[in-house]
């Protein structure tokens, strides 16, 4: 029974995935055009977030492509340092790790996959207190997020192995895939996870 009743979870959630992949390719291309100054990942990603978070709460009048240039300026509007700070942070240790990869050795490579973890793991904190933010509809710090996202171990895990296995999915079906849906994708099953994070956690 219990089984069963996760095989059908699983199943409305792959159905519902397939039936937003085309509002997620829509949503990667406004996400990858608008983050093509590089220091503003922070507001494009927070841009999604919005959208497909309050798609998800079934909001009436939303219309993807207004929505999202909306929320992104009213992102950047209100959170353009931290977004910023949030961005430079980002690309840095992006670089690091590319830097740690062509030295080679044992110890480069250690932290190398040291930082890799270090991106995946802030990048789900950040998205988490975007989330957080809107669903008290208050401001919530970094500090915070990071506290209410590991008093469930078991939801971290599912955060950081889901996203990671997604990523990994997408790259073996081809490049393409990760292009065309990576970002999007990862952000969905974020905002699917927090909505449902009682269930898991």
């Amino acid at each position: 029974m219990i089984r069963k009743k996760h095989a059908d979870r699983l199943n409305h959630w792959v159905l519902d995935m397939i039936e937003w992949i085309p509002r997620l390719a829509g949503l990667q291309l406004l996400w990858f055009v608008s983050v093509l100054p590089l220091l503003t990942i922070g507001s494009a990603s927070r841009a999604v977030i919005h959208v497909i978070y309050r798609y998800k709460m079934q909001e009436e009048g939303l219309h993807l492509f207004s929505s999202f240039f909306s929320e992104g300026y009213h992102s950047f509007k209100k959170y353009w340092k931290q977004d910023l700070l949030f961005s430079t942070y980002f690309w840095l240790l992006l670089i690091d790790s590319r830097i740690f990869h062509y030295q080679g050795g044992g110890v480069a490579l250690s932290l190398m996959y040291a930082t890799v973890i270090l991106i995946f793991l802030s990048v789900i904190v950040f998205f988490y207190k975007v989330l957080l933010q809107l669903e008290t509809s208050s401001k919530v710090t970094a500090l915070l997020a990071f506290v209410q996202l590991f008093r469930f171990p078991k939801l971290v895990l599912v955060h950081f192995l889901g996203t990671i296995g997604l990523l990994v999915i997408l790259s073996w079906l081809g490049p393409i895939y990760l292009f065309v849906l990576g970002m999007s994708v990862t952000i969905y099953f974020q905002v699917v996870l927090f909505l449902n994070k009682k269930r898991i956690a």
